[in-house]
């Protein structure tokens, strides 16, 4: 609910600042470890990864979030494999 709020409010730039900041102390704390790959240590990449993932939770939930959050884990998984 809180995110269709700031969706429809025209604050979509929040949604990828805060996912942005969240994925960097993540990496910062090594909870996640992407540096180990070029993607990883590229400066752009918490941008790329925040703007990706909000996007894709948006089309998600404009369409009816007809997928389970578990079955767009799969499908985020899946797209950020690049290969």
């Amino acid at each position: 609910t809180e995110t269709l709020l700031l969706i429809h409010a025209g604050l979509f730039d929040v949604l990828i600042s805060a996912f942005r900041k969240v994925y960097v102390f993540l990496a910062q704390n090594s909870y996640i470890d992407s540096s180990r790959t070029v993607r990883g240590k590229n400066q752009y990449f918490a941008n790329f990864m925040a703007g990706a993932v909000i996007s894709t939770e948006v089309q998600w939930m404009k369409q009816g979030m007809k997928e389970s959050p578990r079955e767009m884990g799969i499908i985020l998984k899946q797209l950020f494999r690049f290969s």
